[in-house]
């Protein structure tokens, strides 16, 4: 590869500049340690009392010992301001020293040669901090980049592309810092095959920004170099494109089941109803779809940026503190802002503060036609370099857990306010900062709420105990502690989750008479955690088991009446019906047959780890089930397909 920076400029053509300083790169620190930790030295001579009376003063729980330290660390089982803790405890004779327990964390910087020089706008988002948090991303996570297409394979120029690339080009090559990068086939709708080669070097500049291979010792870093891409060409070698192809793509990127969808596309109007269409499908079928607001410096946001689905991108530049770049739009519907360069050295590396990513050569250093088979370094400026910025952070959120639902949320609350206080037309919600975005300064802990076990508590288990569990950033562990009789306290982590945020728990079965104390515990990012009941262990649920059975009813049927389901001992014995009536606007199905098309239903059994063992649709109105289920615990969901209503009990068949 050739070490030239060559630098090119796109749509920068505006005469507005917004202002701009010189100045440094920002940067954020992870915690240094958790909130709700310490680790204590007692004087040797401390008697067995008085440390039990310390520990009982703090709402301390003991977690690790060293004899050979002569330490104890502890959890504080109440919000309180460690710091503060820490310098009171030393006020203790009874105590050699106190500290929090500091994190150690693992430091990781790319060793590709020109990301420290050049990467600017890798270092302005944090992503050496948010990479040690997740680094690269999981390639399960499917990125849609909807572009000019990608150097991702070496293929023969076919006969119908050859005038639109370099004379002297026989092959696509595949772009050489990818050598580690991840790419399902994809489809080119301008050319109508199986091969969406780049050759106009737009769509691999961009691609690159998100996967580039990192830490490889080749050239640049990207984002989220672990995740994988889709590459869906819709954009000529001349940058051009049109509707038709643009809606085929991202129809053809949502069935080809991506996550996420890049588009550094604009329209230079409302492309209408054909597009606005295949937006609402994508949107439906739950795809986070990230687009620039345009490159014109115009107070309006372009489509497909506009449209309320996407999530609208404007551009900053390298000046500290931010401000837009001056080719950016902006306006109304904005939601944030992303690097996209601009034309000043601030960093005094002799080129421009462009975004530096690998493509080949381009057209306008060639005579009008791409060479995609010769890599360089190019710098690219515009909202079309925004966004794959946003698009790499968010695939990197959604490797690390944080929910879908969740993105669009989470961008907001992190990014780094600049403009006018709060929302602004410029900014949005603030320039984006991924390790923000990936909870590195979260410091709020989740919320566990309605915990509940299911009934038949006076039987001798095993017991399913619910709780909805919610956290901006997702839950990174949720168990359940529980102490029978006088026995230690023990733990299981959560079994699964049947429906969003209600996660289920298991207690195992116990020899009556007993008495069953149990808690919730969770946490997202370390350090950040909370119980239900609040102050547990000190505070807990409890329930009395005294038999070991329970007796079966002379009639078992299962009714749903209003989507509101009544439950009986043994419904799975081999003749009982589970019959149930539609809610209110539906006669029962045996009276007046009310078609699965017109309510569709359907009635999933679980056994007590979560898992399914069988799923049917409801076309009647009585069903038998059982005859090959195993004497335990199940869990029965029913769900309407159309009101998305999904309802579920505790079932016990007895052998």
């Amino acid at each position: 590869m050739k070490k030239v920076l060559f630098v090119a400029v796109i749509l920068l053509i505006c005469n507005n500049l917004f202002s701009q300083e010189n100045g440094g790169i920002l940067s954020y620190a992870p915690p240094s340690y958790p909130d709700d930790q310490v680790i204590i030295k007692y004087s040797p001579s401390i008697s067995e009392a008085s440390k039990f009376e310390i520990e009982k003063a703090n709402n301390f729980i003991k977690m690790r010992s060293c004899e050979r330290g002569g330490w104890i660390s502890y959890r504080v089982y109440e919000r309180v301001n460690i710091e503060e803790l820490v310098e009171k405890l030393k006020d203790n004779p009874l105590i050699v020293y106190a500290q929090p327990n500091y994190y150690f964390h693992i430091t990781w910087h790319p060793n590709d040669p020109y990301y420290p020089n050049y990467q600017w706008h890798l270092y302005r988002i944090s992503m050496e901090d948010a990479w040690d948090i997740e680094q690269g991303g999981d390639s399960t996570i499917i990125v849609g980049v909807l572009d000019s297409g990608c150097a991702f394979e070496d293929y023969p120029v076919p006969p119908y592309e050859k005038d639109k690339v370099d004379s002297n080009t026989t092959s696509y090559k595949i772009l050489p810092d990818y050598n580690e990068a991840h790419f399902l086939a994809g489809f080119d709708f301008v050319n109508n095959d199986a091969h969406p080669n780049d050759n106009h070097s737009h769509g691999t500049h961009v691609t690159s920004t998100i996967v580039e291979s990192t830490n490889n010792g080749i050239v640049l870093a990207g984002i989220a170099f672990n995740v994988t891409v889709l590459p869906v060409k819709v954009v000529n070698w001349f940058g051009i494109g049109t509707a038709d192809n643009f809606a085929l793509g991202l129809y053809y990127a949502v069935d080809h089941n991506v996550d996420i969808i890049n588009i550094s596309l604009a329209a230079s109007s409302n492309p209408g109803v054909v597009v606005k269409d295949a937006i609402d499908y994508a949107a439906n079928n739950g795809i986070i779809m990230i687009a620039g607001t345009g490159n014109s410096g115009a107070g309006s946001v372009s489509y497909p940026a506009k449209y309320d689905e996407v999530i609208a991108v404007s551009a900053t530049c390298s000046s500290v503190p931010d401000s837009l770049a001056y080719y950016s739009n902006f306006g109304s519907g904005v939601e944030v802002a992303a690097p996209g360069g601009d034309l000043v050295d601030r960093d005094n590396n002799g080129f421009p503060d462009l975004v530096v990513q690998q493509t080949f050569l381009p057209g306008i250093f060639n005579n009008g036609l791409a060479k995609p088979d010769s890599f360089v370094m190019i710098g690219y400026g515009g909202t079309s370099m925004a966004t794959p910025h946003t698009t790499g952070v968010i695939a990197l959120m959604l490797s690390y857990g944080i929910p879908c639902e969740n993105i669009r949320e989470v961008l907001h609350e992190t990014s780094i306010d600049f403009g006018a206080p709060g929302y602004d037309t410029l900014f949005g919600y603030g320039r984006i900062d991924c390790f923000r975005a990936l909870g590195g300064e979260d410091t709020v802990p989740p919320e566990i709420s309605e915990t509940t076990i299911l009934e038949d508590t006076y039987f001798a288990g095993p017991y399913a105990v619910w709780s909805k569990i919610t956290d901006l950033f997702g839950i990174r562990d949720a168990r359940i502690w529980y102490k029978i009789n006088s026995q230690e306290w023990q733990d299981s982590l959560y079994v699964d989750m049947v429906y969003p945020a209600q996660y289920l728990f298991c207690i195992p079965e116990v020899t009556p008479p007993a008495i069953i104390k149990y808690y919730i515990e969770v946490a997202d990012n370390p350090g950040n955690s909370a119980t239900d009941p609040d102050g547990a262990p000190n505070y807990y649920y409890s329930f009395i088991v005294l038999e070991t059975g329970i007796e079966e009813a002379s009639n078992y049927q299962l009714s749903i009446s209003n989507y509101q389901l009544s439950v009986y001992p043994n419904p799975f014995r081999e003749k009982t019906e589970i019959k149930w009536t539609l809610g209110t606007g539906h006669s029962a199905l045996g009276e007046n047959p009310v078609t699965n098309d017109q309510c569709p239903m359907t009635i999933s059994i679980y056994d007590v780890s979560g898992r399914l063992v069988k799923s049917v649709p409801l076309t009647t109105n009585h069903l038998s089930l059982g005859t090959d289920l195993k004497g335990g615990i199940y869990f029965l969901k029913i769900e309407n397909l159309n009101s998305k209503k999904v309802f579920s009990r505790k079932l016990i068949k007895i052998e």
